[in-house]
């Protein structure tokens, strides 16, 4: 017996056509008044049946293909590529309490490179990053300031310490705040986010997710070498 939907509704298994159900029995005596007699007839109904679980499935394949491309166009967490070519400058408060800006305390007054870091210090990856980047610092560490924003406006200054303890990536950290907003201002929505930046401002590289450190000495290598 055909099985009714949630209309009521049944759909005859031989021709497929759909009716209330004190209709059905008319309609087989009406229309297929021989039922299924032949082993071809029975075939085909299989066949019927079997294509269309086949669209269904086919359906919601390409639905959900069609949903996963949307959402890689509209937000691609591991694009490296950058439109701005200047770093945008900003001002904050470090952790210690001292206002420096960009280009005011570090770029203008200086002829080293800035790798600036964009983290959290709940962001495992972050700090696994920080660790292999705390042996370069020791490295490059004279030739290229370091500096780092947490992204999370809730981080507390003791949070920040306890990462820097545990990562020892001993350089300037900061907080980012609503008002300055530094991390909307490089698009810098995901961690680890890193920017290397030339002394007149350029962004010359930028590199999202944790990575090895040779990939980092690299860029490194080739500014200093510019």
């Amino acid at each position: 017996m055909a099985e009714q939907d949630n209309y009521g509704m049944v759909k005859c298994e031989l021709c497929g056509s759909r009716m209330k159900t004190s209709k059905l029995t008319e309609h087989m005596k009406n229309v297929h008044p021989k039922g299924v007699t032949t082993h071809e007839e029975r075939a085909k109904i299989q066949h019927r049946r079997a294509a269309g679980k086949n669209m269904a499935m086919y359906a919601v394949l390409v639905a959900i293909i069609v949903l996963v491309a949307a959402m890689v166009v509209i937000i691609d967490p591991f694009k490296e590529e950058t439109e701005m070519e200047y770093a945008p400058d900003w001002t904050l408060v470090d952790i210690g309490g001292v206002q420096r800006s960009l280009y005011r305390n570090y770029l203008d007054i200086s002829d080293k490179p800035v790798f600036l870091e964009f983290y959290m210090t709940n962001c495992g990856h972050c700090h696994s990053l920080a660790q292999k980047m705390a042996v370069l610092h020791d490295t490059y560490g004279n030739n290229i300031t370091f500096l780092s924003i947490t992204i999370d406006t809730r981080d507390t200054i003791s949070a920040v310490n306890n990462f820097i303890s545990s990562s020892g990536a001993d350089w300037t950290h900061f907080i980012d705040t609503p008002s300055e907003n530094v991390a909307a201002k490089y698009e810098a929505h995901f961690t680890p986010h890193s920017f290397l930046i030339a002394s007149d401002g350029k962004i010359v590289w930028t590199h999202l997710g944790d990575d090895s450190a040779a990939v980092f000495e690299e860029q490194f290598i080739k500014i200093l070498d510019d």
